[in-house]
């Protein structure tokens, strides 16, 4: 694992940690997921994944693949790298700057500097043309783009080189084993191409290759009369056209609007490459999807696909939040902390925040979060360590009890917690079993009306949103009470969740209410 990149905790908090107690493996996949693997001798006994915030198990699997927590692998162990990497720069004038670099690497910090010395880190070097074999193909989106980028990177390589010569630093291998414009369109010609470019572009490319014609389409709501126009155009000159809408209800009113002025149309409730592939008719075909963009290609049979808002000219609009719905705890946000705010850290309990102070060790520099506790006890959290604590949320009026580093206050009321939890748990289950005789009532499923009323929503819903939402109506569409708490911060969408779920109960004739601290309800 550690030549993998991973590093060994004793608890696993975030991505490219592990930890191993006794039998039990712990792998963290991401900052979120983690894989268990208990062992019975050198058997694996199970293999379960589990929620790191929570601990908690998700499913059992038969097999699961570790990949390296970085792209890097170490070809040999870092003493060795470090004696090449003397001996290739030994020639070097700032000798100290190589020894401090050493010294880094020697300690496992590694990582920062595999570019900076690639070529004594790995002998054995390739690119990524490597790697495909004579029966891949390779797709080329706009070349005359793509070289002015190469050019450009270049540049940037050759200024960027000449400010680290001037300061005498050493210029990094991973910039100066680049391969030049020239090199890679060398190893191309060599492989099969699908060249994509636009067709107001006018390049010229060997027989072999292929190459794409394609056009952009723009419609817009204020030119609708210029769809109808190009529409008909489309089908006097036999292309193929599909236009894509959100929903079944907008698919229908635009059939009927194609109707009207006697464009020749129908609605294909599901568009697959098959249909596609199969189709010569001479109608607009409507069908519901999601496409960002419509465009015309002109070498698959003149087939032109016509999206959305490139008809309404409306985009729904996306809300940046973040997760609200999601399981485990949150972490806490660097910027919401302030001096003199309590803190919660798993391990050690309660504490007031005093600042952040950076700290040099073993010739590393990083930056401490600095939590006081009890006696004036300082204790020192890297700030890549974030996950650890959370901001206390007891209450603004409620004065918290500090603990004392060293004590046994925090795990006694972590156990008192537990006992009492172990009590409410208890309780609610002899709740749950009275709710699940009674008997509510079954909510009508979805009509046209609650799917129009749903569309008119301004933003583009979060995942956290349509699955609380998909949750809450099948709760409601089911005879057994619905028992449910929507928890999230302000402005996370909650209110959305609500007033769909009160509009499916006006349309079965049932009151609801709403209540909310925003003056735009009462």
């Amino acid at each position: 694992m550690l030549n993998c990149g991973y590093e060994r905790y004793d608890l696993i908090e975030g991505r490219g940690q592990f930890s191993i107690r006794g039998g039990i493996v712990d792998i963290a996949l991401n900052s979120k997921i983690g894989i268990r693997i208990e062992f019975w001798g050198d058997e694996v006994d199970s293999i379960r994944d589990f929620s790191i915030s929570s601990q908690r198990s998700i499913s059992t699997l038969k097999n699961i693949t570790i990949y390296p927590a970085y792209e890097y692998i170490l070809e040999d162990d870092l003493e060795k790298v470090c004696e090449r990497i003397k001996e290739d720069n030994k020639n070097f004038k700032n000798q100290e700057m190589i020894e401090e670099d050493i010294e880094q690497i020697k300690a496992g910090n590694y990582i920062s500097k595999i570019d900076k010395y690639f070529d004594s880190f790995y002998t054995k070097q390739a690119s990524i043309f490597d790697y495909l074999k004579k029966d891949y193909c390779v797709f080329i989106d706009e070349i005359g783009k793509i070289r002015q980028r190469l050019i450009n990177v270049k540049n940037d390589n050759n200024n960027l080189s000449q400010a680290l010569i001037e300061k005498e630093r050493r210029i990094p291998d991973a910039i100066s084993n680049m391969l030049e414009l020239e090199n890679i369109e060398e190893i191309l010609n060599k492989k099969q191409i699908i060249y994509i470019e636009k067709q107001d572009t006018r390049i010229e490319y060997q027989a072999e290759k292929f190459k794409f014609n394609y056009r952009d389409v723009n419609y817009y709501k204020s030119e609708i009369q210029g769809l109808f126009e190009e529409l008909e155009k489309g089908i006097k000159e036999k292309k193929r056209i599909y236009i894509l809408l959100s929903s079944k209800e907008k698919a229908k009113k635009l059939k009927g609007l194609l109707d009207e002025k006697e464009i020749l149309s129908k609605i294909e409730e599901k568009l697959n490459q098959t249909i596609i592939a199969k189709s010569n008719e001479t109608v607009v075909t409507i069908s519901v999807g999601e496409l960002s963009s419509g465009f015309e290609n002109y070498d698959l049979n003149q087939l032109v696909i016509i999206a959305d808002e490139l008809i309404t000219g409306e985009k729904r609009k996306k809300r940046v939040v973040h997760t609200a719905f999601s399981e485990g705890e949150q972490i806490i946000v660097f910027n919401d902390l302030k001096v003199g705010d309590f803190v919660v850290h798993k391990k050690y309990g309660i504490g007031i925040y005093v600042g952040v102070n950076t700290i040099k060790a073993d010739g590393t520099i990083k930056d401490y979060i600095k939590i006081k506790y009890q006696k004036d006890d300082i204790l020192y959290i890297p700030t890549s360590d974030l996950d650890s604590i959370r901001k206390y949320v007891g209450g603004d009026k409620i004065q918290p009890k500090i603990n004392r580093l060293g004590s046994k206050d925090w795990e006694n009321t972590k156990a008192r917690v537990k006992k009492n939890l172990r009590e409410v748990a208890k309780e609610l289950i002899e709740l749950y079993a009275k709710r699940e005789k009674s008997q509510g009532y079954a909510f009508s499923k979805d009509n046209p009306w609650q799917t129009e009323f749903e569309e008119k929503f301004p933003y583009q819903e979060t995942d956290d949103q349509l699955r609380s939402i998909e949750e809450v109506k099948k709760d409601m569409e089911t005879p057994r009470p619905m028992d449910r708490l929507l928890c999230g911060d302000v402005g996370y969408g909650k209110t959305e969740v609500a007033i769909r779920a009160a509009f499916k109960a006006a349309l079965d004739r049932k009151t609801s209410c709403i209540f909310s601290t925003y003056d735009s309800f009462s």
